[in-house]
């Protein structure tokens, strides 16, 4: 008659406060003022309806459906988490007679989990933290929260969907999750996924709502985890940083000392410009990085994103000629290269198994060169997999619209295809890549900088792909030679 047997345990009363339990209806007993929805209710009550009497056997194919675990709620807003325990009693034909529920307040324990959860992942952040340089882990969160003002400003600006609106909170997520898996911030990683993946769906599905206060709501969930990570290194380990402080670089400080100790007042002219030379030279480096400093987190990344694609890690020659990146414009190269290293490993190098059936290396090759000119700085990237691949882009981009069926493109039209939002050769959506971002985000960042870049074809065509490289061009304010 689902009522509850006189002889019950008397740890109930402690559980449910109330003496008033026994020959009680057992499901609002246990279920009234809790989480437990009226259909879940409806679908425990059939499913004890339809074992009591039955053979044991329907326990076993029906005992899933039963609620193993739910909230209850007690007067001045208490509430407790209690687990459930079904157990069949048989009679003697080995028919279900009745059923033992073995009730436990698990609230405390709950509480526990939860906390341990906590200091693990705080134990986490803080070894993630300590993989990357403070100096680099700032700059990410200042580039993180830049990209999330941008977004914030759209989403409140727009009262509907507009595609270049979401192209450019695509990108600026799609970026802030690169940086984050480059230098290995797992848990910003995964929570920009799930907004990167809303936007995603902005793009693709047409009926898929502007909604402003669930866009509002993810961005801010996004934001609050990357400010976990700042507020982790400021609370627990700014003050074992070595190079978090401030002021001037000790190095810097060694060098100006070093060639000022050459001079007096009686030094001739020659020996003074050659010091203050030295001097500036000093200064210009200490306002400055080498290219292989700016790309170390990403190249450090290397080996995680190939493991994830089942290739060898790539072997990565920079030539940098002496030249050095101002630190102002450190971050948007790291931002620029982030997607280019990701897009070689990606689509650009083959597998293992394809570099052995070609005859090549089967640990891929990728160079970088940087050299300096009067108006610019251009860094010239190419890897040695089997290049652009042109049937390919152009069967995507008549697919999606972009181009159509009819019009004639020459290798170069086609090869600028790659530049359009949204297009993506990937064969599936991965962690990596087939978001159809990485170009566009690439070419708005240099060009916001006064920028660009551009493809060279470096060999002919064969099998629908043709080798080229990338020349990166950035105004020459930007480099210092050394």
């Amino acid at each position: 008659g689902g009522t509850i047997h006189p002889e019950h345990s008397a740890y109930l009363s402690e559980i449910f406060e109330t003496s008033t339990i026994a020959n009680l209806n057992v499901f609002p007993f246990l279920f009234d003022h809790s989480d437990v929805g009226s259909d879940v209710l409806s679908q425990v009550s059939a499913t004890l309806d339809s074992m009591i009497g039955e053979d044991s056997m329907m326990f076993e194919f029906n005992s899933h459906l039963l609620v193993r675990e739910y909230t209850k709620f007690f007067d001045r807003g208490r509430s407790k988490i209690l687990e459930l325990d079904w157990n069949p009693v048989l009679d003697a034909n080995d028919q279900i007679d009745k059923l033992m529920v073995t009730v436990r307040d698990v609230t405390e324990l709950k509480a526990l989990q939860r906390e341990t959860e906590k200091q693990k992942e705080e134990l986490d952040i803080i070894g993630q933290i300590l993989a990357v340089s403070s100096a680099k882990l700032q700059e990410f969160v200042t580039t993180s929260n830049a990209f999330f003002a941008e977004n914030k400003a759209l989403i409140e600006k727009n009262t509907d969907k507009d595609p270049k609106v979401v192209a450019t909170l695509f990108r600026n997520m799609h970026t802030i999750k690169g940086n984050a898996r480059t230098y290995g911030l797992s848990y910003v990683t995964d929570r920009v996924h799930e907004t990167e993946t809303t936007y995603d769906k902005l793009r693709s599905e047409p009926d898929f709502p502007w909604d402003r206060e669930q866009l509002l709501a993810e961005l801010e969930a996004a934001r609050v985890c990357v400010a976990r990570y700042e507020t982790v290194f400021t609370e627990k380990l700014a003050g074992f940083a070595g190079d978090a402080g401030g002021g001037i670089d000790k190095r810097v400080l060694d060098d100006i000392a070093l060639v000022v100790e050459g001079v007096d007042e009686m030094s001739q002219l020659a020996a003074l410009q050659q010091a203050l030379s030295n001097i500036k030279g000093s200064i210009s480096r200490a306002k400055s990085e080498s290219v292989e400093d700016v790309l170390q987190g990403i190249t450090d990344g290397l080996p995680s994103v190939a493991a994830q694609l089942d290739k060898e890690t790539p072997r990565v020659v920079i030539t940098d000629h002496g030249i050095r990146l101002t630190r102002n414009v450190a971050p948007m190269v790291r931002n620029v290269f982030m997607h280019v290293f990701r897009n070689s490993l990606d689509h650009g190098l083959e597998t293992t198994p394809q570099r052995a059936a070609a005859g090549k290396p089967t640990q891929g090759s990728i160079t970088l060169e940087v050299t300096l000119k009067a108006q610019n700085v251009e860094f010239t990237f190419a890897d040695d997999g089997r290049g652009l691949a042109l049937d390919l882009i152009y069967q995507k981009a008549v697919e999606t619209g972009q181009v159509s069926t009819d019009r004639k493109m020459t290798d170069e039209e086609i090869a600028n295809l790659i530049f359009l939002s949204g297009l993506s050769t990937a064969e599936s959506l991965t962690s990596v890549s087939g978001r159809g971002v990485g170009m566009d985000a690439i070419k708005q960042f240099l060009q916001q900088s006064g920028g660009d870049i551009r493809l060279v074809f470096t060999g002919p065509a064969a099998g629908g792909f043709r080798p080229f490289k990338q020349i990166i061009s950035l105004p020459a304010q930007y480099a210092v030679q050394t």
